[in-house]
């Protein structure tokens, strides 16, 4: 269904560039060409929101055991946070063409928590639990912390052509290039609390543990390059402002790495001469497809004054879809001990892995920016 969407995407810019180059055929001018070269040189300030749609980091179980149970998965959602975009634009003397080069940066971090009811009781049980296992092994853990790290970096190299339509009313540029991506996410995420839990008819009671914890932290790296095209958009107005819009296809093949490290404490592993138990979940690395896709739309002004000839401000809103390209390593089972009752799975702070699965997710951004563009002659 998502690789649908983005064909689709893709066709209708396909289909808009052969339509646009087709009226430039008829009735447009090859585009505002300058005398002399001119490099415009933009910063752009976004506030975007980066989401993932594989960030559950706990189950929390609420309600009489063993059956009256509503589960409730605890998600990490990242707030937005200040990113930044640099780069610079060279039209060519007497032509058309421009060249461009522009860098994106975004580095974000958020956390989250969950405290159950520290009271061990059988008629209103509560517990928090990793997604993986939510057996009667974690019945007795009452508080979990998670955090999730993003650090994301696209870097574009193009070449464009402009084009003018209506006396320079209206404005496009078609464009082509390289992007190199690279993205990481780390999600850390830490169990503690454990109180006990009391036996039922059908489970077997826990002991407290204050020194009880463990936890996981889930790594991911991407890092590819590939073609990109698009079409740049502008459509002036009165009074020095325009209309402005931008959208964006790309396809980069690279290579994903991922891993999950374990790190646990607990009396029981203390009492047989374990202060920490550690264990690494990792996958070779692998070649990636990751296809993309970003839009702008936006308010332009143009300063007018004496002072400020050649400056101008642009603010809109902006997403970007980069699928597959997070990839999330976890344990799927664990394996059980069967009728020892005295040391079960989790409850000795230990992770005995039976199999374990590997998800492919996707990364995206939307937000509001302001864009200042500098225009010089050379």
């Amino acid at each position: 269904m998502k690789y649908g969407l983005l064909i689709n995407a893709l066709v209708s810019l396909v289909l808009g560039f052969n339509c646009t180059l087709a009226c430039a055929d008829i009735d447009s001018k090859m585009g505002p060409i300058p005398e002399k070269g001119t490099l415009d040189i933009h910063a752009s300030l976004l506030y975007l929101q980066p989401t993932n749609n594989d960030l559950k980091y706990a189950v929390f179980v609420f309600n009489t055991q063993p059956y009256d149970q509503d589960w409730a998965y605890q998600v990490l959602n990242s707030p937005y946070v200040p990113a930044f975009e640099i780069g610079g634009d060279y039209a060519f003397a007497n032509s058309a063409y421009h060249v461009s080069l522009d860098w994106m940066h975004l580095s974000s971090t958020n956390s989250a928590s969950k405290q159950a009811n520290p009271a061990v009781t059988l008629s209103t049980v509560q517990f928090v639990a990793p997604p993986y296992d939510v057996g009667p092994a974690v019945f007795g853990i009452k508080h979990v912390d998670s955090s999730v790290s993003f650090k994301f970096d696209n870097v574009g190299l193009h070449a464009a052509r402009a084009f003018e339509f209506d006396n320079g009313t209206l404005q496009t540029k078609l464009f082509t290039g390289i992007n190199l991506l690279n993205i990481k996410q780390t999600v850390t995420t830490r169990f503690s609390d454990y109180p006990g839990a009391l036996p039922t008819s059908v489970t077997y009671g826990t002991l407290p543990d204050p020194s009880y914890s463990f936890q996981t932290a889930n790594k991911s790296e991407y890092l590819g390059a590939g073609p990109d095209f698009g079409i740049d958009v502008l459509y002036r107005m009165n009074y020095g402002f325009s209309m402005v819009t931008q959208a964006q296809g790309l396809l980069t093949v690279g290579r994903i790495r991922s891993s999950d490290q374990f790190t646990s404490t607990s009396a029981r592993l203390m009492e047989v001469g374990i202060p920490l138990s550690q264990q690494l979940l990792s996958s070779p690395d692998m070649t990636q497809v990751v296809p993309g896709f970003d839009a702008k739309l936006g308010l332009a002004y143009q300063f007018t004054s004496i002072n400020l000839p050649n400056l101008a401000i642009e603010a809109g809103y902006c997403v970007a879809v980069y699928m597959n390209a997070i990839s999330n390593l976890n344990p799927s089972n664990l394996v059980q001990v069967g009728t020892n009752n005295g040391t079960p799975e989790f409850a000795t702070g230990t992770m005995a892995i039976q199999s374990t699965d590997s998800r492919q997710s996707t990364l995206s951004f939307n937000g509001p920016y302001v864009d200042l563009k500098l225009q010089m002659m050379s």
